[in-house]
């Protein structure tokens, strides 16, 4: 579940029939809370998805390189995917996404995969966190920061 799936579960609200709601309609419909409306009615306003480029660093104890990706945000779902490229090749992105969070594996072909996760600030435009790689026990791990083309974060 998402952000807006939660609260619209939390007060027993249909995502059908709350694509059109006002402040008022939601207080009638027992939305008393003043800080809740006012995220149902950004989320319910949001668009269907974004896409945006994004470059960054990952950094390890003894290394550290450039990337750059183009991400996709599915609202409805909390869905992140993406494609981009590094020093070690191009790779898939696949995770999910809240409103602070991110997580996601970062996949290069049959090779290999890289788990991220982190902080997400949408509204500044970046991605902090850290990465492992290798299942069940990490072999090696670090850091990275993203920010979308264009974000001051």
């Amino acid at each position: 579940m998402n952000e807006l799936d939660d609260l619209l579960a939390r007060y027993k609200l249909h995502k059908e029939s709350s694509a059109s709601l006002t402040d008022a309609e939601l207080v009638a419909r027992g939305v008393t809370d003043a800080n809740d409306r006012a995220r149902i009615l950004v989320l319910l306003a949001a668009p269907a998805e974004t896409r945006s480029a994004w470059s960054g660093r990952w950094k390890s104890a003894d290394r550290s390189g450039d990337m750059r990706c183009t991400l996709t945000f599915v609202h409805a779902t909390g869905r992140l995917l993406g494609s981009g490229a590094d020093r070690h090749g191009a790779f898939r992105i696949d995770g999910t996404f809240t409103a602070d969070r991110v997580s996601f594996l970062k996949r290069y072909g049959a090779q290999h995969q890289v788990a991220y996760e982190g902080a997400y600030d949408p509204a500044a435009g970046t991605m902090r966190g850290t990465w492992f790689y290798g299942v069940p026990k990490p072999v090696d791990e670090g850091t990275f920061t993203l920010q979308r083309a264009g974000a001051k974060g």
